[in-house]
């Protein structure tokens, strides 16, 4: 009994040993990589998600009006093997201002079926055009027709993963609408030395831990089966009183 009470501590020992020296080496690998690369570099491989912030405005001088649109968005973590460039976004939040007032929406992509407070529907090139310049019988202007276009393209290019690329600075934009989107890659990387060291780990769990425990198994399997009391040679009975006298 003694013998197994100490195999098992052995074996508690040696896994929590293992798990602790594995989760050290991940950290180090981490702050390695980290400290060999620039802060705005990412591991190839991770758990990455994207996100959107669009502002977009312009001014008209020939009637001084006002209009501005943004969406926002993000997507939700996926593990990758290989560092994403761009992202589909499913949902996006839209906000705008304009001759008409202020409105909200909620635009599913890519069915570009949108939700108000007071109206749903499927969004056209038309819709942002009615929801910033109104829906009264003056004709738009080929300006005011460029920049519905161009916030409808962002939007078309949200939905098909053709935004300008995700990076760590803002896009500026000047034409044919004023404003600037954020595109950020985030979520978690696992850089290549992590793998290393885990292939290491495994390696060393796989081929010296069974030697490590096989010492303890020996001393299990060859132990007394008799209460931990010796036969003394030559003796295989054992009785209480003392010997019979002829």
């Amino acid at each position: 009994m003694c013998s197994r009470l100490k195999f098992v501590v052995r074996f508690l020992a040696l896994t929590w040993f293992a798990l602790g020296i594995l989760t050290a080496g991940c950290l180090a690998a981490e702050f390695l990589w980290s400290a060999t690369h620039h802060h705005y570099d990412t591991p190839e491989s991770g758990a990455y998600y994207g996100s959107v912030d669009g502002r977009l405005y312009s001014i008209d001088p020939t009637n001084v009006s006002f209009l501005s649109f943004s969406f926002r968005g993000k997507t939700s973590p996926k593990w990758r093997w290989t560092r994403p460039t761009n992202f589909a976004y499913p949902s996006l939040a839209l906000g705008w201002s304009g001759e008409s007032g202020e409105g909200t929406a909620t635009l599913s992509l890519p069915s570009f079926r949108y939700q108000c407070s007071n109206s749903s529907g499927l969004l056209t090139r038309d819709t942002p055009a009615g929801w910033v310049l109104g829906t009264t019988n003056r004709r738009p202007n080929t300006a005011e027709v460029g920049r519905v276009d161009a916030v409808f393209g962002y939007l078309d290019a949200a939905a098909k993963g053709t935004l300008p690329g995700p990076r760590h600075h803002g896009y500026h934009l000047e034409e044919p609408v004023h404003g600037s989107i954020y595109h950020f890659l985030l979520g978690f990387g696992v850089p290549s030395l992590v793998y290393f060291w885990v292939a290491v780990w495994l390696f060393v769990v796989v081929f010296f831990a069974p030697r490590f425990m096989r010492g303890p198994a020996r001393a299990q399997l060859g132990a007394p089966s008799n209460g931990g009391r010796a036969t003394r040679p030559g003796n295989s009975c054992v009785g209480d009183g003392p010997p019979s006298v002829s």
